[in-house]
């Protein structure tokens, strides 16, 4: 039984340890009206934002 429970727990570690060394880039949700009765509003701004980004990371991107 310890030997189950310690198996499991270097899994979880290793798991934990492989998620966190693989974050080499930022996550940005974008959340937007683009269907249903907010589109007419939400559909323009958001898609100029999807534009910025893209402009953006065609550029290089932001380096800090």
């Amino acid at each position: 039984m310890k030997s189950i429970k310690a198996m499991l727990l270097g899994v979880a570690l290793f798991a934990a340890a492989t998620a966190a060394s693989a974050q080499n880039e930022q996550f940005i949700p974008i959340l937007s009206y683009r269907t249903g009765p907010y589109a007419a509003g939400g559909s323009g701004y958001f898609g100029g934002a999807i534009d910025y980004f893209t402009l953006i990371n065609l550029t290089g991107g932001i380096t800090a």
